[in-house]
């Protein structure tokens, strides 16, 4: 599927069907999230494919927007340490894979473990060191349909992109002549805690600066590395080669400053 189309219509799944997942799936997953894993430095992945015992353990404390999802098994963002970065690049990389979830079959959404007691998470999902802040329900969804975002619960790029200070805001015309505006225009369709959409983008000659507004704790991070995930494919898609470097400043000040990225 391509990106584009991916974005207008990835919604999260609340509600799976009571199925276990293919024991061949589940070896593709096992042999995904090793490889994943291997390749981070600050993060890792935690699975767990007993979800009744996930789901009785977490009931009640962990979840979406308060309410624990129930779903055949769970896949935890393990971050090594406190650095903004590692939340950033976790929640990037944990984006990835739910594309990669998406051509196995199954469905996913993010849940907060933020307040659920310490003992109780390193019991679910057996580790030792870290930190896990949110996991992933997945399994085969209740149903199949696929549901396109609207447009009208989204900020407009006026809103969130902006040329050299945050006092000047992106036109239209302005992103055609840049070859930015198809990418913007489905940058939209990416998702965010409670769809606050907090990230802003300045572009400042060929350097696009990446920004949180109003930064309020971790899932603005999150929300930083889901974005620069979704830009870079999208760029990809437009034949823009780009790379994030990220360097999170996060001062006393309305927009903090997360990454950017040559273009």
């Amino acid at each position: 599927m391509l990106m584009n189309n991916f974005l207008k219509t990835r919604t999260s799944t609340r509600s799976f069907k009571n199925k276990e997942i293919k024991k061949d799936t589940v070896k593709k997953l096992y042999e995904l999230l090793k490889e994943k894993s291997e390749n981070l430095n600050n993060c890792g992945f935690l699975f767990n494919n007993n979800g009744d015992i996930v789901f009785e353990q977490l009931e009640g404390v962990g979840g979406y927007q308060g309410l624990m999802i129930k779903s055949p098994a769970y896949i935890a963002l393990n971050t090594f340490d406190d650095n903004p970065k590692s939340y950033i690049e976790g929640s990037y990389h944990m984006e990835d894979l739910i594309t990669e979830l998406e051509e196995l079959g199954l469905a996913s959404c993010w849940i907060s473990l933020k307040d659920v007691d310490e003992t109780v998470k390193k019991t679910v999902f057996n580790y030792n060191s870290g930190k896990v802040d949110y996991a992933l329900s997945i399994g085969y969804p209740q149903r199949n349909e696929i549901h396109e975002n609207s447009s009208s619960d989204r900020i407009g790029i006026d809103k969130f992109v902006f040329i050299d200070d945050f006092y000047t805001p992106a036109t239209i015309e302005e992103l055609e002549l840049r070859g930015l505006d198809d990418l913007f225009y489905y940058l939209r369709f990416a998702p965010s805690t409670y769809n606050k959409q907090p990230w802003r983008f300045v572009l400042d000659g060929d350097i696009v600066k990446l920004y949180t507004e109003d930064y309020s704790g971790v899932e603005n991070l999150v929300d930083c590395g889901i974005i620069m995930y979704y830009f870079k494919k999208l760029a990809e898609s437009l034949a823009i080669d780009t790379k994030w470097d990220i360097d999170p400043k996060l001062e006393d000040e309305k927009y903090q400053y997360i990454a950017e990225t040559r273009i």
